[in-house]
């Protein structure tokens, strides 16, 4: 892994160059050069969204920015509104 020599941060392989996603910062990519990338999928959860309630919120998935919890306007309805960006919506 390569660092920023101005600002510090992990440098990213864009085309042939290699950039600071904070800075701007641009260099030239090496040709021997490997890059590998490995994921710890040990601590991954499954998220249910089962309508359960969880005192004024509701596990309902927002289908604008996915977050889990939402506000009951109209249970009966199946209308949910997004705690986290306000979205209105209807599930059933």
């Amino acid at each position: 892994m390569r660092f920023c020599p101005e600002c510090g941060s992990a440098l990213t392989p864009r085309g042939k160059e290699l950039v600071c996603r904070k800075c701007g910062y641009r260099t030239e990519l090496d040709e021997n050069l490997v890059f590998s990338e490995s994921f710890d999928h040990s601590m991954d959860k499954t998220v249910v969204a089962d309508g359960k309630r969880y005192g004024a919120s509701a596990a309902v998935l927002c289908p604008k920015c996915g977050y889990l919890l939402a506000q009951p306007i109209n249970p009966r309805k199946g209308l949910y509104r997004c705690r986290a960006c306000g979205h209105v919506f209807s599930v059933k």
